[in-house]
């Protein structure tokens, strides 16, 4: 990518997704003051984010998913205070993100799957603004923040194949317009939370491969619009609770390698 582009101090929007574009992302672009979206998904770029990007400070989208990007981000990323959409899933960048992180609490759209970042996410919790929250495959760690609760307009939650321990926040329950919730492959610990029967727009709920302990709660019998629960590989005990059979539009329900005991519920047809 010509580092010549950012001599175009007054352009908006740059998109150069879904080509060949090889190289490094031209630390020049934090020239272009006027940049409100800039758009390199799709390409094989690779070495480290330029720390001179945060002078983008009109930015308010800043895509690069899918490429071969290196390094952490960059001390300085809170200055793009406008930040709504980040996506740089599909990368190699690791580490922890840095402190300035958690000011970017416009936040709506954050992506940064099949990374190899790690620490912990308690700067979650004054990310209210969030629709799309997407962190899988990478080396998180710690608690699941309750604080999450508080991003009532989340659709997606998807946390799977970390290292996060502890327990499912109750505060979950609290958002009612979640679609889907994937926190498989962790080593969470706790009991399913009752509350999860609440988030009534519910489609995927997927807790499997952690330590989950106690029954199946009888209230996921009322997620009646979900489609694909699985429960497997935990330690859930008691019996299958005959209000899964409410769960008509269920297409896939899966709870093997547990402990649980005693009958399937007679309406399992």
């Amino acid at each position: 990518m010509p580092p010549q582009l950012g001599r175009l101090g007054e352009l908006e929007q740059l998109f150069l997704y879904d080509n060949s574009f090889t190289g490094g992302i031209p630390a020049e672009f934090g020239d272009l003051g006027s940049l409100q979206i800039l758009d390199l998904g799709n390409n094989t770029l690779h070495g480290a984010i330029p720390g001179r990007l945060c002078g983008c400070s009109a930015m308010w989208a800043f895509v690069a998913g899918n490429n071969n990007l290196t390094g952490a981000l960059p001390d300085c990323i809170g200055d793009l205070s406008n930040l709504k959409i980040l996506v740089i899933f599909h990368n190699d960048l690791d580490g922890e993100l840095p402190p300035s992180f958690a000011k970017l609490t416009l936040m709506e759209r954050l992506e940064l799957g099949e990374n190899q970042f790690s620490g912990s996410i308690g700067w979650l919790a004054n990310f209210t603004n969030l629709k799309i929250l997407d962190t899988p495959d990478n080396r998180f760690s710690g608690a699941i923040p309750p604080e999450l609760g508080r991003c009532k307009n989340l659709t997606m939650l998807n946390m799977y194949s970390n290292r996060f321990t502890g327990a499912i926040p109750s505060e979950l329950g609290e958002l009612t317009n979640l679609e889907e919730l994937r926190l498989f492959d962790n080593a969470l610990s706790s009991e399913i939370p009752r509350s999860l029967g609440r988030c009534a727009s519910l489609q995927l709920l997927q807790l499997s491969m952690n330590q989950l302990i106690g029954p199946i709660p009888t209230e996921l019998g009322d997620l009646r619009s979900l489609r694909d629960l699985r429960l497997q590989i935990n330690r859930l005990t008691g019996r299958v609770p005959a209000s899964l059979t409410n769960l008509v539009n269920l297409t896939y329900l899966t709870f093997s390698s547990n402990s649980l005991s005693g009958p399937l519920p007679e309406n399992i047809g």
